[in-house]
């Protein structure tokens, strides 16, 4: 990846046809190293989205690439960015990552506890339909979230 990354000609934030990039990639699997360097080598928008509105940072939360949001969270990701379902990087975090990247996440001033996507969904809901516990009650020590909201299929 290092030689690549120096090769003049290589856009490090090409997008293919869904319109993930190389760090949505990277990020969705974890892999902490080459997340670094991409966002070391320059020109890669760590707030880059695909086709469905998502970006580095809502894959690496999903599935629990603790170390990746750090490093994209360092790098200005956007914390609270919604796809085209309005899901947040938190709701993917409670539904399939770990409770530490659910708590990292709420450490952002910005991050909605309660946000609600286009279901109706909260991460609240996610967490418990995951049977998250820890997840769910770090979320509900959050004045804001509303343990009886319900979604579109209620």
């Amino acid at each position: 990846m290092k030689l690549l990354l120096e090769c003049e000609d290589v856009n490090p934030d090409s997008a293919d046809a869904g319109g993930r990039t190389p760090l949505s990639f990277a990020a969705a699997e974890g892999a902490q190293g080459v997340v670094k360097l991409l966002l070391e080598r320059g020109g890669v928008d760590p707030n880059s989205s695909d086709k469905d509105g998502r970006g580095p940072l809502s894959y690496a939360a999903e599935e629990g690439a603790f170390d990746a949001v750090e490093l994209l969270l360092e790098e200005s990701a956007c914390s609270d960015s919604a796809d085209t379902h309005g899901r947040t990087p938190l709701s993917y975090a409670a539904q399939r990552g770990p409770l530490s990247v659910a708590e990292l996440l709420l450490e952002h001033e910005d991050v909605d506890p309660d946000s609600v996507d286009t279901d109706g969904r909260t991460p609240l809901s996610y967490a418990a339909e995951e049977g998250a516990l820890s997840v769910a009650k770090l979320l509900l020590e959050h004045e804001d979230v509303d343990p009886d909201s319900e979604d579109t299929y209620r």
